[in-house]
């Protein structure tokens, strides 16, 4: 269950209006994706709560087949403006908090999941639960996120506590973590259990 209060769409929207979005696209962060996911053309992948794109379009750069989903229909405009790259792209409106991943997605199909600034307003557990669903074998999941002790004000700039950041390794047979100032990297792989 999520223990606090989630952000509306129309606060999303307002957002994404306001032409705010997630930390900006480093070549240190891509460089430690790029260690960490091995990307290859053909690979499938899902990034969820994708905004405005910048990330999803990032994976189309490798060639990686890569569906983006978010809440905000104001997003997915921007994300769609942005233009497909290589065809390799798609970006799809789902409230992930009441929906979950969509069913269409079909089990063991997926080969790398991405919440980039998301997971931290996502119902965690619910959401990786499908995560482990959807996920093939050998796949993996990356998570960035602040790591914060109290919530900001503004509920869109929150992050996870050290104590939740540290509990997405809790099912998972192999867990990097990489911190650094305010924002944290999470690399997750083979589900236990599943």
């Amino acid at each position: 269950m999520m223990s606090r209060a989630a952000v509306g769409v129309e606060d999303w929207d307002r957002y994404h209006q306001d032409g705010r979005s997630a930390r900006v696209i480093g070549d240190a962060e891509i460089r430690k994706f790029i260690d960490h996911a091995g990307p290859q053309p053909g690979m499938q992948a899902l990034d969820l709560g994708c905004g405005r794109g910048a990330w999803t379009r990032q994976m189309g750069r490798y060639g990686i087949r890569t569906v983006g989903y978010d809440y905000s229909p104001v997003a997915l405009a921007s994300a769609r403006a942005g233009g497909p790259y290589r065809g390799q792209i798609d970006f799809q409106q789902c409230d992930l908090n009441a929906e979950g991943i969509p069913v269409s997605v079909e089990p063991g199909t997926v080969d790398i999941v991405t919440m980039r600034m998301s997971l931290e307003h996502l119902d965690r557990h619910r959401l990786m639960g499908d995560v482990k669903r959807v996920l093939r074998p050998g796949g993996l999941v990356y998570v960035m996120t602040k790591v914060m002790e109290k919530d900001p004000p503004d509920l869109r700039e929150r992050g996870l506590s050290p104590g939740q950041f540290d509990e997405l390794a809790d099912g998972w047979r192999s867990a990097a973590q990489s911190r650094g100032g305010v924002h944290s990297v999470m690399v997750l792989r083979d589900p236990v259990g599943y």
